[in-house]
């Protein structure tokens, strides 16, 4: 199997600050999660595989593409989600949609069964001016997963969604990476749902790479925390007390109980029908960095 991305002792260094140092990594192909800090030279990648940003030294290949000197067929053959979505004037949504489509190359029909099952009918006839941040996101995650590209740039698409809409784009991306076979590179701070259907993970910081993951050893090895947001704080911790074993920690922080531990986020599992009434939010954070030592290197 070929890899997906491939840098080759990639440097940028702009001026006296150093973004990337030195990388040498072989991603394989399938859903992989690019996480790190902010600063930490993420977005650099992304403008270097897009062709926005030249490296000072070193090369990077999207399969056996260069993605300075072959930028026009990465450009042709992926799909590329800025974090901070673009804002198109004051032309309508379905205006946008249609010369997406014509100019993408993508039809209407998967743009608009993406466009129902993000319950976004309804803005159709709005214009730019009238989105929220959320919903210009959840507008471009529409145009961009209708398209049939070999592969999927994600800068932090999920960051202005809501729990039952990152749950979905998860599950879309997933659908289209089996049925399609297209490789992803998604860049998030919300692992919650993204975790789960991952292959595996770069870790990044300050410009150098620390290790690549396979997403089910981080499951297996690492540990967890557990965010239970609750209207009855003291009633979701005496319950979930009861369950916790040793080298688990549980505490109160205003509305949220936080359990931290292993294999944690099953015990929302054991909460009573009566004490899951007082739930309204459930977030799940991978410790990474909490590995164990014979699971790092496995990825490479």
């Amino acid at each position: 199997m070929k890899n997906f991305l491939t840098l080759d002792a990639l440097t940028k260094k702009y001026r006296k600050k150093t973004a990337l140092n030195n990388i040498s990594i072989s991603v394989p192909q399938g859903i992989s999660l690019l996480v790190g800090p902010n600063g930490s030279g993420k977005s650099t990648i992304l403008s270097v595989i897009e062709g926005l940003t030249n490296p000072t030294s070193g090369t990077a290949h999207i399969y056996d593409y260069d993605c300075t000197q072959d930028n026009y067929r990465i450009l042709s053959s992926g799909t590329f989600l800025p974090e901070r979505p673009a804002v198109f004037g004051s032309g309508s949504v379905s205006e946008f949609l249609y010369w997406y489509a014509k100019f993408k190359g993508t039809t209407s029909e998967k743009i608009m069964d993406l466009v129902y099952l993000f319950d976004f009918e309804h803005q159709l006839n709005s214009s730019f001016r009238s989105l929220s941040m959320g919903e210009t996101e959840i507008l471009q995650i529409i145009v961009a997963l209708s398209t049939d590209a070999e592969f999927f740039i994600l800068d932090e698409p999920n960051s202005n969604l809501d729990a039952q809409r990152r749950a979905l784009l998860a599950d879309i991306i997933t659908r289209i990476n089996r049925q399609n076979n297209s490789d992803f590179l998604i860049t998030s701070h919300i692992l919650d749902e993204l975790l789960p259907v991952s292959n595996s993970i770069i870790k990044i910081r300050k410009g150098e790479i620390e290790n690549i993951i396979k997403t089910k050893d981080a499951i297996y090895y690492g540990s967890e925390e557990l965010q239970v947001y609750t209207n009855d704080p003291g009633l979701i911790f005496q319950e979930l007390k009861s369950f916790i074993t040793n080298h688990v920690l549980i505490e109160i922080k205003g509305q949220i109980v936080i359990v931290k531990g292993k294999n944690v986020r099953y015990l929302i599992r054991e909460l009573s029908d009566s004490a899951l009434r007082f739930v309204w939010l459930v977030r799940i954070t991978p410790n990474i960095d909490d590995i164990d030592q014979k699971s790092k290197g496995e990825g490479k």
